[in-house]
């Protein structure tokens, strides 16, 4: 009896109380801060000269000069600026993916973390092993996952997830970037997602005026009536190719779906907010004083 009541002084006194910081707006901070970096990067490409003379398709390397083959990959400047900027738009969607995907797991830490103090506070003594498991051995499990498996992940494990319309978008978002990335952008049947098409949505801002005929686009250089306002909008957006077509977006389209991504962060913190506040994580703010 004395052995075991000193083994048990020892377990106690080997206890640990852990303090863990969530800072939201870290969470939401860096994924902002990528999509700003990659619309920025697109933008410097698709505005960039492309010419077709010999050394502008040569890569230099000191005073070694590469080429592989000796056919030309274009007939004409506008077909390379065609191909250019489809490699440009595929890798800015490839990379808003992979910064999406990266924040999705800073999501999964939070929710995990926050599992963990539901398990004591059912009773449950967490040790050293559990924390190993689920903060490090099912972040690098998540970590593999792709992109449509890791929102199954979040709500089978956690039961979080968004608005299902805006899930739907960065899905189809991730469709065309990998027909963009493995496929050239040319639509195959793998590609399909909405019968013989390939369709990519998103959500909007826009700048609309109503007056008492209606709603209509805001055109800059336009004389307003007196009566007529300005009304900013979020409206729902598509694209369909279809097979065998080019997937092919415009600057302006290509800064809408970021700015979709962007509503999607917003709405992942929101979701942790409430389940934050929901579990006693996180304190709601105090009002102002009137």
């Amino acid at each position: 009896m004395a052995a075991e009541s000193e083994l048990a002084d020892q377990d106690a006194s080997e206890q640990t109380e852990v303090l863990v910081n969530v800072n939201m707006d870290a969470v939401l901070g860096t994924l902002h801060r990528d999509i700003q970096r990659i619309t920025n990067l697109v933008a410097v490409g698709i505005q960039s000269p492309v010419t077709l003379d010999d050394d502008a398709l040569a890569i230099r390397s000191e005073s070694m000069q590469y080429r592989f083959g000796n056919a030309r990959p274009w007939n004409s400047s506008n077909q390379a600026r065609a191909d250019y900027e489809d490699w440009v738009y595929g890798n800015g969607f490839r990379d808003a993916i992979e910064s999406v995907g990266t924040f999705l797991e800073s999501v999964r830490q939070v929710l995990a973390l926050w599992s963990l103090g539901d398990r004591e506070k059912k009773g449950e003594a967490l040790t050293g092993a559990s924390w190993i498991q689920e903060m490090d051995f099912a972040a690098k499990k998540f970590h593999r996952l792709g992109f449509p498996d890791k929102l199954e992940a979040l709500l089978r494990s956690f039961d979080a997830s968004v608005d299902a319309a805006l899930n739907e978008h960065v899905l189809s978002v991730t469709v065309a970037r990998n027909c963009l990335v493995h496929r050239r952008g040319i639509v195959s049947e793998r590609d399909l997602t909405c019968g013989d098409a390939l369709v990519v949505s998103w959500r909007r801002m826009a700048v609309v005026l109503r007056t008492e005929d209606g709603e209509f686009p805001l055109v800059l250089g336009r004389a307003l009536e007196k009566e007529a306002q300005v009304l900013f909008k979020v409206e729902e957006q598509s694209k369909a190719f279809n097979l065998g077509e080019r997937v092919v977006f415009t600057g302006a389209e290509f800064v809408e779906v970021c700015w979709s991504m962007f509503l999607y962060s917003h709405a992942w913190g929101e979701a942790l907010n409430k389940i934050g506040l929901e579990r006693g994580y996180l304190s709601a703010p105090e009002a102002a004083p009137v």
